[in-house]
């Protein structure tokens, strides 16, 4: 038994797709995290736009509601 997780353990140190998946994994969060914060920034920049016109809004419907 103890010889199998040895073997297994041999075999998955010189098996390079395990390093290769490791890396695309990587890759992966690092896109993850650019997405984050390209959307928190754009949530920042719509928040600012609304917030802006908000008051024109609201006098717009005072006039015509």
């Amino acid at each position: 038994m103890r010889g199998n997780v040895i073997m297994k353990y041999i075999y998955l140190s010189y098996d390079y797709r395990a390093i290769t998946n490791i890396g695309y994994t990587l890759v992966a969060a690092g896109i993850n995290v650019a997405v984050i914060v390209a959307i928190n920034g754009f949530n920042t920049i719509l928040n600012t736009a609304f917030s802006s016109m908000n008051p024109l809004l609201e006098s717009a419907c005072s006039q015509f509601c």
